[in-house]
């Protein structure tokens, strides 16, 4: 066990040094990138790039499942605006900075809360069942809803936004296999081991919040670090037109 333990803290230093670089390639960003392929160039694997963002239609063409296994659709939000964020419940503090910040925008635009929704998409549905997302947005804002579903779907409302996101067992794999080789003899061990490994891999994911109108054409973007303050005055710019 104090071995599953140690090599699962070696997973986790790794995964720390891959946020670290992505906090740094997002640095100082607040939002208002030019298109939704430059908001993701945080991202080496995404080369896609949209012929005319400014009217690119992100939010349609989906069916998924809220936070109390309700379907949804991108009808069920289209008198809204919409901030969104795609991470995993899992997370432990990407998400969490970007749902905290969120909670926060919500509460600054007072009054106009209720023009804009705020959505929260897994990409580790295989985790991230239904009752899973409630336990975890219970920690926010109530008003905040979370989507999961099938793999496909998912991936199809992703490469909408041009959404980067990869779930990654490798080093929980090769972790795994060092402790068959140092526990042989003792199966109990290794099985405890194997269990905790593979429950906490990671998935690597863009992290930008998306501002997305009433129609589902992406607006803008702002870093997940960004300051709720900043994020309420410029998505109260397109509220109040």
């Amino acid at each position: 066990v104090v071995i599953a333990i140690a090599s699962y803290s070696f997973l986790k230093t790794n995964k720390e040094k891959k946020e670290e670089q992505v906090e740094v390639t997002e640095q100082g960003q607040v939002g208002g990138a030019n298109n939704i392929s430059e908001a993701n160039q945080a991202d080496d694997n995404i080369t896609a790039k949209p012929t005319q963002d400014s009217k690119l239609i992100v939010f349609r063409d989906f069916n998924l499942t809220d936070q109390n296994g309700n379907q949804v659709t991108a009808e069920n939000f289209k008198d809204k605006f919409k901030l969104v964020h795609f991470g995993y419940t899992n997370c432990p503090d990407i998400c969490i900075t970007a749902m905290q910040t969120i909670s926060e925008t919500l509460k600054g635009l007072g009054d106009k809360e209720g023009k804009l929704q705020a959505i929260f998409i897994t990409v580790d549905p295989e985790r991230d069942t239904p009752e899973k997302m409630k336990e975890f947005l219970q920690n926010f804002d109530n008003k905040i809803v979370g989507f999961t579903g099938s793999k496909e779907e998912l991936q199809k409302l992703a490469d909408n936004f041009k959404v980067y996101f990869k779930v990654n067992k490798e080093t929980a794999n090769n972790a795994v296999e060092a402790i068959d080789s140092q526990n042989q003899h003792d199966q109990e061990t290794t099985n405890e081991g194997e269990k905790l490994l593979e429950n906490n891999y990671i998935v690597d994911h863009s992290t930008f919040l998306y501002l997305v109108d009433q129609q589902g054409n992406y607006i803008t973007n702002f870093s997940h670090t960004a300051k709720p303050g900043e994020i309420v005055e410029e998505i109260s710019k397109y509220i109040n037109n």
